[in-house]
């Protein structure tokens, strides 16, 4: 017998919509009360297998971000920043951006023009924008703005055959099975808390849950045991688990003899991480390091890393190490096991080859503005991209240097305030449109249940329009004279791990919730899962790697050359410079984070605005009561690349040594970013997850106060 929320929505409604949400990775279904043309509630979709009825806040922010008076619903241009901007319709405003397109690339040239793309912008946007690059012919596409390691070249496709992008090996269906879960430098319950459900239902049902962080968190507040380490030092930590598992034998021989190479250079790269060397520095101490250990070697794991906020700043040692923790355990194929990378997708292969070695050349936005100053002719991207960005006033001033700067998005924001031409942008809740970035390896597709408001449109629609006014055609005149619809058809079947999914066979009205798993090639793949705890919910093949099956037409289990998992030599560094006692000019180490209370999007603020427009730092009471550290007290944390102005928080989520930043809209008049103290990454790399810093009470001696730190650090 199944069981069902009953859902009665306290207003009237003529009509109900099945669709899934687009405001994180965890894909719910959603369903949405509408009268008269307007939404009048929005509930989970008790049918849907991820979310099974439940909503969290910010799938209901749905509701009021459609009818918020603060969102843009015009174009507007400007012929320059210190001119207001203006109102145009639609069409006057991609006249204008291919005008001056046209103008700024006779000057530069078209590889001057940059088109920035995070991983969790809109699919259409992402799709849209990399077709536009690859016919306009400049090599600033989206992916070339990703972190390397969760692209097609990281060490974990040379492991696995498979990217990291692309790496998920049990789905949530299947966590139900596990006995024991690692969760590695994420946070669930506070980034996606519906993705933490299934997480919370292993541990109810007697799982051990495991998590590894630089601060504490509402996940590790719910774990079996949490281990909070030196930021920076996280993947010396997995060498030095890694070692323990094998030096223990908490191993399983046979998988490592029949299906694993290279497992002896494994084995010689962790040796020197002992239990006394991982305390020195990550700052845990030996024996919690053994207990931890204990746990794992008790049964197989599953191993979970990374999230939407934080995968940016995982490494290949990172993400190698969580990945050699599941295989050393046999854990790979099995029920309960794998290695799971949150927020995969199967369109990660529309990365281009475009640098001379054949290879996607991964680089920085803010190392490209400053360090090429005057090189970018045109800027196009979406959201507000500006707040997280490094590089302090650096940047900005590159900013306002750029010729033509295209914004896409619902609000004004900071990213705006640099812009020339702003576009308003629908809701995935006023056109349909594909969902490929989820934290359940599924494809599903939002549906249109209300018109969007003025002249919003999607981010495919501006894409197709500004390339037909310069005449370009994205994806065939055919396709496109077909609609929106038509082109999804086209990039599924075109996707080597999607061929067998239609667009029509993913709407939730007219088929079983939930979307189809890939990798999809053949209509076999196409069948309801079975299997002794999920039947009949879920369309595709849950778990990868599965003894005797072939990974698609590779004809192996894994699709390496040997058919067996590789153990590549990852460099995790020695942590050199992580101690406190080294550094007394800058004692603290800064770590950062989104602010998971705020969400930009949906309140509508503005520079200037009060609504979650102040920046905050977490400090540990111990830190904050030699300091004389009130909350709410006024700091300033400073560093090598500048400082920031932030109010006290008092938390023992971090270490006395570790300071956390939270990312946010500041008034432009105090605005720095919070990631302003780390340096400039070099070109091909993503910025490190900590930085060198102190901190001082507004007003008071800053060398006093840091010269105070360093002892108390000392000591």
């Amino acid at each position: 017998m199944t069981f069902k929320k009953i859902q009665e929505p306290a207003n009237p409604f003529e009509s109900v919509l099945r669709t899934t949400c687009g405001n994180c990775p965890a894909g719910c279904g959603l369903k949405v009360f509408l009268k008269g043309g307007k939404v009048t509630d929005i509930f989970g979709d008790e049918e849907h297998p991820i979310n099974k009825g439940s909503l969290c806040p910010k799938g209901l922010l749905s509701y009021f971000h459609l009818n918020n008076p603060s969102r843009l619903t015009q174009p507007r241009i400007r012929e320059s920043l210190q001119k207001p901007f203006r109102a145009v319709n639609w069409q006057e405003a991609i006249e204008f951006t291919a005008g001056k397109l046209r103008q700024v690339v006779e000057e530069k040239g078209k590889d001057s023009v940059v088109i920035f793309g995070s991983e969790t912008d809109p699919f259409d946007y992402l799709a849209g924008a990399t077709g536009f690059a690859s016919r306009f012919k400049t090599s600033f596409t989206p992916d070339r703005f990703f972190p390397r390691s969760w692209g097609e070249n990281g060490l974990i496709r040379k492991m696995f055959g498979v990217p990291a992008a692309q790496l998920q090996t049990n789905t949530p269906r299947d966590w139900c099975n596990s006995r024991c879960i690692l969760l590695y430098c994420c946070d669930p319950a506070t980034s996606d808390p519906i993705t933490f459900g299934p997480i919370l239902d292993a541990r109810d049902r007697g799982a051990v849950l495991l998590t590894i962080d630089t601060k504490g968190s509402v996940t590790s507040s719910k774990a079996t045991m949490s281990l909070r380490v030196r930021p920076g030092s996280q993947s010396v930590l997995l060498n030095g688990i890694l070692r323990l598992l094998i030096s223990r034998e908490f191993v399983d021989a046979d998988f490592i003899s029949e299906w694993t190479e290279d497992f002896q250079s494994l084995k010689s790269q962790v040796e020197p991480y002992t239990p006394e060397k991982i305390s020195q520095l990550c700052g845990i101490a030996s024996t919690e390091l053994e207990r931890f250990v204990e746990y794992l070697g008790k049964s197989p794991v599953q191993v979970i890393a990374g999230d939407w906020s934080s995968r940016k700043f995982l490494s290949d040692a990172d993400l190698c190490g969580c990945a050699a923790i599941s295989c050393l355990k046999g854990s790979i194929g099995i029920p309960g096991g794998g290695v799971n990378f949150l927020g995969v997708s199967p369109f990660s292969s529309m990365r281009q080859a475009n640098d001379k070695n054949g290879e996607v050349a991964d680089i920085s936005l803010e190392r490209l503005m400053v360090d090429r100053a005057g090189y970018i002719s045109s800027l196009f991207w979406y959201g507000n991209p500006r707040a997280a960005l490094t590089g302090g006033k650096y940047s900005r001033e590159a900013l306002d240097k750029v010729p033509l700067i295209v914004h896409l998005s619902s609000y004004h924001n900071e990213t705006c305030e640099h812009a020339h031409v702003s576009i308003p942008m629908s809701s995935w809740l006023e056109y349909d449109g594909l969902l490929a970035t989820n934290n359940g390896r599924a494809i599903q597709c939002h549906k249109k249940v209300v018109d969007p408001p003025g002249q919003c449109r999607s981010p495919l629609e501006f894409w197709m329009e500004l390339a037909g006014a310069i005449g370009l055609s994205l994806f065939g005149e055919g396709e496109e004279a077909n609609g929106n619809a038509k082109i999804y058809d086209s990039l599924l079947r075109h996707n080597p791990l999607t061929g067998a999914i239609t667009f029509a066979g993913l709407d939730p009205n007219a088929e079983v919730p939930g979307g189809i798993l890939w990798p999809c090639t053949d209509p076999s793949q196409l069948q309801f899962e079975s299997s002794r705890f999920v039947k009949g919910t879920t369309r595709g093949l849950n778990i990868l790697f599965q003894r005797n099956r072939d990974y698609l037409d590779s004809g192996r289990r894994f699709p390496t050359p040997s058919g067996k998992v590789c153990f590549p030599m990852f460099a995790s560094g020695d942590a050199a410079g992580l101690g406190t006692g080294s550094v007394r000019n800058l004692p603290l180490m800064l770590t950062t984070g989104v602010r998971v209370d705020y969400v930009e999007e949906y309140a509508g603020s503005r520079p200037g605005d009060d609504f979650g427009t102040e920046q905050f730092v977490k400090i540990n009471p111990m830190l904050a009561k030699s300091l004389g550290i009130k909350k709410d007290d006024a700091l300033v944390i400073a560093g090598a690349a500048g400082q920031v102005n932030a109010r006290a928080c008092i938390s023992d989520d971090v270490a006395p040594d570790v300071l956390f930043l939270a990312q946010g809209p500041v008034p432009e008049t105090e605005y720095s970013g919070p990631m302003s103290l780390f340096d400039l990454p070099a070109e091909g790399n993503t910025p490190e997850c900590f930085a060198r810093v102190t901190v001082f009470k507004t007003g008071s001696d800053r060398e006093a106060t840091t010269k105070k730190i360093a002892e108390l650090l000392a000591s």
